[in-house]
């Protein structure tokens, strides 16, 4: 017994052997010794060597696994990923992924998902007709913004109106965690509004839909983990859920969100194993002009932080940095949806890194509603894109979807249009992208230290 190779206790003469046998014309048992273990040997100590050479270095890596690399491979990842590459294409599909902004209303908007979803009504006589809806010329990457409103109303027919059907909302979400599967997404955290899609006149309250949202998406993770072994390549995909207050341009709003902030306290309170899919945290979303920021939610936002609940505010999309303020300073959010104007605060924005609060970032949507120049400038100069000005500022930015269906975008198609917006995006740097998401990802320590070492085992080399 010898200090020092911790890594060879594991090592079994069944995985092994010390001779390859076979048997002779005559019978007797013949062959030559077996490479296998000296090749395992060799690995074990090569990666010694490359841990020892980059120890120097681990604070510069977001896992620490990746100090166990040669530097050949480190070297390829530090590299500029090319958007236009079918290796880089193929590497980001590979990848496995953290979801923190996705909605889910805003899935299966259209086309064939739309007719599955509609499909399992389980009143099909009571659905909303389908509209025609043409997205803009160019879309998914028009050549000039939509507005907000305009975008929304891409996702008018997989509104509140159909998800109110049972079988609808189900199969919905039975979709999108398909959809998740199929992205290599080990975690996300998926936005409902389920006193929109209740129905109170024929018995179904908010919490009956809450409930409906949950247990589907709990069915699908104990089938993924039970089919993980045996028929599917996917990894499960763990996801939690987060309530979204609406706010908006006129009427009695407010009662909306007070709703969905008491179902939040309420749902916390009644599902706490952090193994299973449960609520999380609430979104300040909708509406963003300088008559709804977050100081004006103030109240309604103290018993959710007493609750020990997490808060994500949708600030800085549409209004100026003076609203990004407002929802760091004055509501104290844990993270940002979007935040578009904060790079128009240098102080600001060195405040929110030092904070660790997590920007989320949707380039397809933030591309569609804002406008951001796909190609370089011919001086070389960043594009107007904030997110590589964000990481070098050491925020934890992260990329996310926003509304798949109706930006008609993945997230391995978000995570390359990030590239394409900034040009001298490394590969190094999406890893960096989904370091912060699980560093930012409502979470307690030992759920996101697992989720942290499940990442780490699963990053493609190249």
């Amino acid at each position: 017994r010898e200090s020092g190779w911790p890594q060879l206790r594991t090592a079994s003469a069944q995985d092994y052997p010390l001779t390859v046998v076979s048997e002779a014309a005559d019978g007797r048992r013949i062959g030559p010794g077996d490479q296998s273990f000296r090749n395992h040997l060799r690995q074990v100590v090569e990666r010694s060597h490359h841990i020892a050479d980059s120890w120097d270095r681990l604070s510069e890596l977001p896992f620490t696994e990746l100090a166990a690399w040669a530097e050949p491979d480190l070297s390829w990842l530090k590299s500029p990923i090319d958007p236009a590459s079918s290796i880089d294409q193929d590497w980001v599909k590979r990848l496995p992924k953290i979801e923190l902004h996705c909605h889910l209303g805003g899935f299966a908007t259209d086309g064939k998902l739309l007719e599955m979803v509609r499909g399992m009504a389980e009143k099909p006589g009571s659905l909303p007709p389908i509209q025609e809806i043409c997205p803009p010329k160019g879309w998914p990457l028009p050549t000039e913004p939509t507005k907000l409103e305009a975008y929304r109303h891409l996702g008018d027919n997989n509104g509140s109106a159909l998800l109110r059907d049972p079988g609808c909302l189900r199969r919905q979400c039975e979709l999108l965690y398909y959809h998740l599967l199929e992205q290599n997404s080990l975690y996300a955290e998926i936005r409902c509004s389920p006193a929109n899609y209740a129905d109170i006149n024929n018995g179904r309250s908010p919490w009956d839909v809450l409930v409906e949202i949950r247990s589907t998406f709990q069915k699908c993770i104990e089938t993924a983990k039970n089919n993980h072994d045996s028929e599917s390549s996917h990894f499960p995909c763990h996801v939690n859920l987060i309530l979204i207050g609406t706010r908006q341009s006129a009427g009695d709003y407010r009662a909306g969100i007070s709703r969905h902030l008491a179902l939040a306290i309420t749902a916390t309170e009644h599902w706490h194993d952090p193994t299973s899919c449960r609520v999380v945290g609430v979104d300040l979303a909708g509406y963003e002009d300088v008559t709804t920021r977050a100081h004006y939610f103030r109240e309604e936002f103290a018993g959710v932080h007493r609750c020990g609940l997490a808060l994500t505010v949708h600030a800085g999309e549409n209004d100026d940095a003076e609203g990004v303020w407002s929802a760091v300073f004055d509501l104290n959010a844990r993270r940002l949806g979007h935040a578009l104007t904060l790079a128009k605060s240098p102080e600001l924005l060195r405040s929110v890194a030092e904070r660790g609060i997590g920007i989320e970032m949707c380039p397809y949507a933030n591309l569609q509603i804002r406008g951001f120049p796909l190609d370089e400038t011919a001086n070389g100069a960043t594009t107007g894109y904030p997110l590589h000005d964000y990481l070098r500022a050491g925020a934890r930015v992260t990329v996310n979807t926003d509304n798949i269906g109706i930006s008609a975008a993945s997230l391995t198609d978000n995570l390359l249009l990030a590239a394409q917006l900034c040009p001298r995006l490394t590969r190094l740097d999406l890893l960096w992208l989904q370091r912060h998401a699980l560093d930012t990802a409502f979470l307690p320590p030992p759920q996101r230290l697992k989720l942290v070492k499940q990442f780490s085992a699963r990053i493609p080399r190249p």
